[in-house]
């Protein structure tokens, strides 16, 4: 894939148009940028978006706009730490470092850019969730990602689209009353090998998103992860710390097909 480094007004008109991870323990990461993605400062503090999914408040409830899953993404992918800014031009509030805490290279979903293409508006993969902020486009590679993952809490449904087309769908278990699974506009943040047999299935991805009843879980701070099970018979229900389970099978097909950066939209 060509690498894309300014033109962002182009970057733009496409994007515009167009366990508790943590919290399910051990794992080993595995290679999978999009087509390669990289850990937000733990002392950084995350800038909520002032408007929209990402705005004050969105941790508790939010809730991605009903909208046609566009047929391609970006992702910006770093190759040095990235100051965010709290707007274009403005004062830096966080750095991205190039790694994930699992040691994933790191990619952030892409929102919008600026009408100059110099700046892009970025999720932040760092708490409270549904956060933005901008990063100067020449600091980062911008790559197009055609998959796109919706998940449905209330019909306990995962739908997998390839360039706007729905080409999979799966039951899924979810968050307890107690312990919900989070919602908003995330991304895909790590890949992981787990025990085949364990309670995670063979893979499981790490997703931009953390618990919001939990602020540490096994070790992690509460991260939510989507996986396999080993309990199917447990899908479809309210089940998980705040994990999206999917069945063994849809797992390791979505670890064989999808890069990092995948938008994760999750609705209740």
């Amino acid at each position: 894939m060509s690498r894309t480094r300014h033109p962002a007004t182009v970057l733009a008109a496409a994007v515009l148009a167009g366990l508790a991870l943590s919290a399910c323990g051990g794992t080993t990461s595995v290679d999978g940028a999009p087509s390669a993605p990289s850990s937000i400062d733990s002392s950084a503090t995350a800038t909520p978006a002032p408007t929209g999914a990402g705005a004050p408040g969105a941790d508790s409830a939010t809730q991605p706009a009903e909208t046609p899953v566009p047929a391609a993404s970006a992702v910006a992918v770093l190759d040095s730490d990235v100051a965010v800014h709290a707007a274009p031009g403005g004062p830096a509030t966080a750095t991205v470092t190039t790694t994930t805490p699992l040691g994933t290279p790191r990619v952030l979903r892409v929102m919008a850019a600026s009408p100059d293409g110099e700046w892009l508006q970025v999720r932040v993969p760092a708490r409270p969730n549904n956060s933005d902020g901008w990063i100067a486009a020449d600091d980062v590679e911008v790559r197009a990602v055609r998959h796109h993952i919706t998940v449905d809490l209330s019909d306990r449904e995962l739908v997998l689209f390839e360039d706007g087309v729905e080409v999979l769908t799966a039951t899924v278990g979810v968050g307890t009353p107690e312990n919900p699974t989070p919602t908003g506009q995330f991304f895909l943040t790590d890949k992981l090998s787990t025990y085949p047999q364990g309670a995670y299935g063979s893979f499981a991805f790490g997703i931009a998103a953390w618990s919001l009843s939990l602020s540490e879980f096994a070790g992690g701070d509460g991260q939510i992860g989507l996986h396999g099970t080993n309990r199917p018979d447990l899908l479809g229900q309210e089940v998980s710390h705040g994990c999206v389970r999917v069945a063994n099978d849809v797992i390791e097909a979505l670890a064989a097909e999808l890069p990092l950066g995948v938008p994760v939209d999750i609705r209740a």
